[in-house]
């Protein structure tokens, strides 16, 4: 038996690859997708899986085991995109936009090619024609100008979708799942049985007070985005740097979300619209396709699954988001260890805004780290 702790997208896609391994697996977390068919909660934004804009955004400077990672999430994507359509993933174009402050060197198109060569493995790779950034995007704006961006085949996620679709095939071919809140390892192997043999502690900022890892460097990182109504089909968008802004694309729900904003060590569940204007007029340089469709579309509130609830900027708005990532200093953690009480735990949390991305390769890397002795 194995025990994960943690529902969130690292825990539940670790149960996956366990699953295909053969292992018996029950999951305990405090917080949980509904099964496919049964209402959704408005889930707590501790909880970070269910509030992340959730695309395929490849990092040009990850080498070696992180393109791995990488690489393996979006193989497992493609594959239960194929398979099935009612996963909540989707497959379209992506363009990402750089400026100076993206990376350290990669002022200009000659010098970033290096770092992105790996990006030429995702289908449809291209770089962007200059006629292609929009006018605003190559001006002096917000203190930076975009000078290059790429294009490719990329994927996005509704993780309202995904998450309740993930647990349901879980649960179908035996995963049990238990909903109650442990702050000790010891906890959680009472909750599965005595013949648990492992556990993975995939807790996210849980960590911080799960005995007796306690993982000091372990924070909360908040985030807030808008969530959309829109018909817009183009590319998704994305700008990295200093001027941090996306555009991604919910499938299966008539709405985008866009962002970003980073505030580690801001604690406030208020939405801040100043940080919300901040975002649509970023989201305007780089992507003012999506903001004029927003803009044109009908503002009618309503009681459908997914209701337009404000105005806000002009843009008819289903949800004003606000969501803690489970970030830590120094970066993820996944590791084997024994700890007191003779129990055997794979951590596998920290991953801040890239649970999603790195997933599946997460996945991939508990399942492994079960099967030997070593540790990554």
């Amino acid at each position: 038996m194995v025990v994960v702790i943690g529902s969130g997208v690292i825990g539940l896609t670790s149960a996956y690859y366990l699953l295909q391994d053969g292992h018996e697996v029950t999951i305990v977390a405090r917080d949980m997708p509904t099964p496919v068919g049964e209402p959704d909660h408005d889930w707590p934004g501790e909880w970070a899986s269910p509030w992340g804009g959730a695309m395929f955004h490849p990092d040009p400077r990850a080498q070696g085991d992180e393109r791995d990672i990488q690489r393996e999430t979006f193989r497992l994507w493609w594959e239960l995109y194929h398979a099935d359509p009612f996963t909540g993933l989707g497959f379209r174009i992506a363009r990402d936009f750089y400026d100076e402050t993206s990376y350290p060197g990669s002022e200009s198109r000659e010098k970033d090619s290096q770092n992105r060569m790996w990006a030429r493995e995702f289908p449809n790779f291209r770089w962007l024609q200059d006629h292609e950034i929009p006018a605003r995007a190559k001006q002096k704006t917000f203190g930076g100008h975009v000078t290059h961006g790429v294009e490719y085949l990329s994927a996005s996620v509704n993780p309202w979708v995904y998450l309740k679709w993930l647990r349901t095939f879980l649960e179908r071919r035996g995963v049990k799942f238990v909903q109650s809140e442990v702050t000790s390892i010891a906890q959680a192997v009472e909750i599965a049985g005595d013949n648990t043999k492992l556990v993975v502690n995939a807790s996210g900022v849980g960590a911080k007070h799960m005995e007796p890892v306690q993982d000091s460097a372990v924070k909360a990182v908040r985030g807030q985005t808008l969530w959309v109504k829109t018909s817009y089909d183009g590319p998704m968008c994305s700008r990295t740097g200093k001027y941090y802004t996306y555009v991604i694309p919910r499938p299966q729900s008539g709405g985008i979300i866009i962002g970003g904003i980073s505030q580690p060590g801001n604690f406030s569940k208020v939405v801040d619209d100043e940080v919300n204007r901040e975002i649509v007029t970023k989201v305007d340089t780089i992507c003012p396709d999506m903001i004029a469709n927003a803009r044109a579309t009908l503002f009618e509130k309503g009681d459908g699954p997914l209701p337009v609830t404000s105005e806000f900027e002009g843009l008819p708005v289903i949800k004003k988001i606000i969501g803690f990532r489970p970030g830590r200093d120094g970066g993820y953690r996944i590791e084997k260890e024994n700890i007191a009480g003779g129990f055997t735990v794979i951590h596998a949390y920290g991953f801040e805004g890239q649970g999603y991305i790195y997933s599946g390769g997460i996945g991939q890397r508990v399942a492994w780290l079960a099967a030997t002795k070593a540790s990554l």
